[in-house]
């Protein structure tokens, strides 16, 4: 057994929200003369069951283990309820 996905199932959702008005243009970018290399890292944590129900050590060491030997320039979590317990233990405070 497992404990209830905390999510608000009961949430009501505008079904036209797709119709809202189309983005402003933005302006031109301008193009680099060197390429860049950026590092990301997009991690859906699952925290009701990750860190809840095992602890959440898995996320630690797949985090530190893949962080090297470049680090990461930009990581985004999902589902993360204290970034401290995701970042502290790997040295990422």
């Amino acid at each position: 057994t497992h404990p209830t996905c905390p999510r608000p199932c009961s949430a009501q959702w505008d079904v036209n929200w797709c119709e809202a008005p189309a983005a402003p243009e933005l302006w031109a970018p301008k193009l680099p003369e060197e390429p860049t290399q950026v590092r990301v890292l997009s991690y859906n944590l699952f925290w009701w069951n990750l860190y809840n129900i095992h602890g959440g050590l898995s996320a630690d060491s797949l985090i530190k283990k893949t962080s090297t030997p470049e680090p990461y320039d930009v990581i985004g979590l999902q589902e993360c309820e204290d970034p401290d317990k995701v970042f502290k233990p790997v040295g990422m405070d």
